[in-house]
């Protein structure tokens, strides 16, 4: 269950629907299941599996589930991102992350999205007003406290914190960033691709400033001593919908960095935006946080902390997913 919020999110799915008066049938996104030939009122996931039933129930209520952007945008994104890369160092990295096309928007009747402002931007303006936004969770027990923090050191410390998709990511930037800047310490926590090691190899293993720590269980003591150390999270992603991994540590106190794609609406209150994905405005960026007061840091980290305490739980990711539920329920006869 600590593994992913959205194990937990399931869950609490489940239990909108049943309060709300449903009988709810659950199967796995992505693999094949028996449908049973009852009539189903509601369809509600996503994709493979949402397109599929939903096209078995054309009458019934069709809520497609989005976590990410519009996949289209998300391929074209990491699309342009690798061929960048692989021109940038003559190399030959493969395209991760990409997304099978499909028609789940299309076929909807509402969407349902984890995300911000601008991920309803990445969708076709026809499908946009199908959108209802809702806040994801965040795990209670990320907690920090920042009143003892070494505020002078953690403002030259950086944390990239991601899954798979290096590039999607944009941990190629930072590492080029990084490289360039000795006196500025990045901590990698994640998994990259094998071809992306291998091209990165001297950055990721052999540049003193730089530490590969691979996979973080956030229930460790050592994944508070890295936040403890840390002043900034940083991801300057391509294509997100709502970094859980930004939120997780924005909970244990470090300021997020993120692109426009990787942002949720009022991160300028505290937060500080990458405007272009390039290891120029990178290394501009980490040059200008790393220069913060420690006051300003610390003003900026308590701000961060307590923003992500207030809108990112699983309490108020059901209480949000209920509410628009009831909207689509209300303005659809069943």
């Amino acid at each position: 269950m600590f593994k992913h919020q959205n194990r937990r999110e399931a869950i609490e799915i489940v239990n909108a629907f049943i309060e709300l008066g449903y009988n709810v049938d659950v199967v796995y996104y992505n693999k094949k299941a028996f449908l049973p030939s009852r009539k189903y009122d509601v369809i509600f996931g996503l994709e493979p599996n949402f397109e599929k039933f939903a096209r078995k129930n054309p009458k019934a209520l069709k809520i497609y589930y989005a976590t990410g952007s519009y996949w289209k945008y998300q391929n074209a994104s990491i699309i342009d991102r690798v061929a960048e890369v692989n021109k940038r160092r003559r190399s030959s990295l493969r395209p991760a992350r990409l997304v099978m096309s499909h028609q789940s928007a299309e076929l909807a009747d509402y969407i349902i999205q984890i995300g911000s402002t601008f991920t309803v931007y990445t969708y076709p303006p026809e499908i946009q007003q199908k959108i209802r936004l809702i806040r994801q969770s965040s795990f209670e027990f990320l907690d920090a406290t920042l009143e003892n923090k070494d505020y002078s050191s953690a403002r030259r410390k950086f944390l990239w914190f991601g899954g798979k998709g290096a590039v999607l990511k944009g941990l190629d930037l930072l590492l080029e960033a990084f490289a360039k800047r000795p006196d500025l310490e990045l901590y990698i926590a994640g998994a990259p691709e094998k071809d992306f090691i291998n091209e990165y190899y001297n950055e990721l293993y052999q540049t003193g400033n730089i530490h590969f720590l691979e996979w973080l269980d956030l229930r460790s003591t050592f994944a508070q001593d890295i936040a403890r150390s840390c002043g900034f999270v940083i991801l300057p992603s391509a294509s997100e919908g709502m970094p859980g991994s930004v939120i997780s540590m924005m909970r244990m106190g470090l300021v997020p960095i993120v692109s426009r794609q990787a942002a949720f609406d009022g991160i300028e209150n505290f937060g500080v935006l990458i405007q272009n994905l390039t290891v120029s405005n990178v290394l501009a960026i980490v040059d200008e946080a790393s220069r913060f007061d420690e006051d300003v840091l610390y003003k900026r980290a308590f701000m961060s902390q307590r923003f992500a305490k207030e809108n990112f739980t699983l309490e108020t990711f059901k209480s949000d997913l209920k509410a628009v539920l009831l909207q689509c329920f209300n303005s659809t006869q069943l």
